[in-house]
C-alpha cells in the first residue's frame, strides 16, 4: 500500500514537472491570469513591467494603460514618498521577501483616484542582471467596511445596554459575568466593573438557585420569561428579581 502511495506521489511530481517544463511561460501566465490578487512587477527604476488580471480588477486600469509607467500611479499621493524610500531600503537588505504593511498600513489608488486599504508582500529577484521587485497585493476594502459596520453595531448595542432601565447581564459558558449594564448598581449596589468576571451563582441567595435556573433553561427551547430569583446585594440585603433569559 505504501509503495502504491509513493508511486502515485512520484507520478504527481513528474506530471507537475512535465507541465512546467513543457511550457513554463504558459504555466506562469495561467497563474497570473486566474489569481484574484494583484501581482505587479517593477524594475529597479520602479516602472511597471507586469500587471496581471487581478491587478486590472483591483486598480481598474488595463495592462496597456500602466505598463512602463511609474508604480506611483497606483499609490495615493500621500504615500508616494515613503513608498520610494521603502523600495530603496528593501533593495539593500539581505532578505528577499517581506510583508509591506509590517510597519504601517498601506493603500492603493484606483484609476478614478479612490484610495483603498490593502495588504501586500514584496519579493526581489535578479533577472538578467537587473533587480525585479514583485508585489502581491490584496484589496481590504470589504474587510475594512465589515469592521466599521461591526464597530457601529457594537456602539449602537452598547448605547442601548447603557441606557436600559432594567439590568442586563451576559455570562459565558462557565457562568461568569462578561457584561453588565450600569443599572446593576441600582439593583445590587455593585458597579459593572465590580461584577465582571465573577460567577453569577455567587449572587444567588439560595445556594442551589443557579443550578435550578439552568435546569429550567435547559428544558426550554425559547429561553425563560418572568423567572423569579432572590439575589444578594452588596450591602448584605437581598432583592427579588424577575428575569427574562435567552440561552444563546
Amino acid at each position: 500500500m505504501e509503495k502504491e502511495k509513493n508511486k502515485k506521489s512520484d507520478g504527481a511530481r513528474e506530471l507537475r514537472g512535465s507541465v512546467t517544463a513543457a511550457d513554463p511561460e504558459a504555466f506562469l501566465s495561467s497563474i497570473l491570469a486566474t489569481t484574484t490578487e494583484a501581482i505587479i512587477s517593477i524594475d529597479a527604476g520602479q516602472h511597471i513591467i507586469t500587471f496581471n488580471t487581478g491587478a486590472e480588477h483591483i486598480f481598474e486600469y488595463t495592462q496597456d494603460e500602466v505598463l512602463g509607467k511609474s508604480i506611483e500611479v497606483l499609490i495615493p499621493p500621500a504615500y508616494r514618498a515613503n513608498h520610494a524610500g521603502h523600495i530603496h531600503a528593501f533593495a539593500g537588505e539581505a532578505a528577499t521577501s517581506r510583508r509591506m504593511n509590517e510597519r504601517s498600513e498601506i493603500a492603493g489608488c484606483r484609476k478614478g483616484g479612490e484610495a483603498f486599504p490593502a495588504e501586500a508582500s514584496i519579493t526581489k529577484a535578479d533577472v538578467g542582471g537587473q533587480t525585479v521587485f514583485t508585489v502581491i497585493l490584496r484589496d481590504l476594502t470589504w474587510r475594512k467596511n465589515a469592521e466599521e459596520a461591526l464597530r457601529e453595531s457594537e456602539t449602537r448595542y452598547r448605547s442601548i445596554i447603557d441606557n436600559m432601565a432594567d439590568t442586563f447581564f451576559r455570562t459565558d459558558t462557565d457562568g461568569r459575568l462578561v457584561m453588565a449594564s450600569p443599572a446593576v448598581e441600582e439593583l445590587l449596589g455593585y458597579t459593572p466593573d465590580e461584577v465582571i468576571g465573577t460567577e453569577l451563582a455567587d449572587f444567588y441567595v439560595d445556594p442551589e438557585g443557579r443550578a435550578k435556573f439552568l435546569e429550567t433553561l435547559a428544558s426550554s427551547d425559547r429561553g425563560i420569561r418572568d423567572y423569579h430569583t432572590e439575589l444578594r446585594c452588596k450591602d448584605g440585603s437581598s432583592v427579588w428579581v424577575s428575569s427574562n433569559t435567552n440561552g444563546h
